[in-house]
């Protein structure tokens, strides 16, 4: 009204249940907003007021269809379990020294060896089973 320039616009929501109108913004200058507490699975209308210097518009824009006011989607999506593979190839952790033996005396021989599944441990020399005599 008054061919003078917008300065601002009012904002107004209806419940679709009462139709009653309540202001939820006054004097807004932007042409873009997100209107909150708004209550979850009511519908409401909107509808705008432009406003200048002369006062408020004498008819509003509504929306046609009303906007069903929907819980957001934070679903918790539970992670696929995966068994942790515990296999592990061996490896020496304390290797083997080299030993000089004198025939006829007792010799020991000391390593450590690491793996899962525990590993069968044979001793062999020249591909020969060391077995106690």
């Amino acid at each position: 009204s008054g061919n003078a320039p917008i300065t601002g616009y009012t904002i107004q929501k209806a419940d679709k249940k009462t139709m009653e109108w309540f202001t939820c913004i006054e004097h807004y200058h932007r042409t873009c907003i997100t209107i909150t507490e708004l209550v979850v699975g009511n519908e409401y209308f909107f509808r705008v007021f432009s406003e200048n210097m002369c006062g408020l518009s004498e008819a509003a824009t509504q929306t046609k269809k009303s906007a069903l006011i929907v819980k957001e989607g934070s679903q918790m999506k539970i992670p696929e379990y995966s068994d942790h593979d515990f296999k592990e190839p061996p490896k020496f952790t304390q290797p083997l020294i080299n030993t000089f033996a004198v025939a006829g005396y007792n010799t020991t021989l000391n390593c450590s060896v690491r793996a899962n599944p525990r590993p069968k441990v044979i001793w062999m020399k020249n591909k020969i089973t060391i077995i106690d005599d």
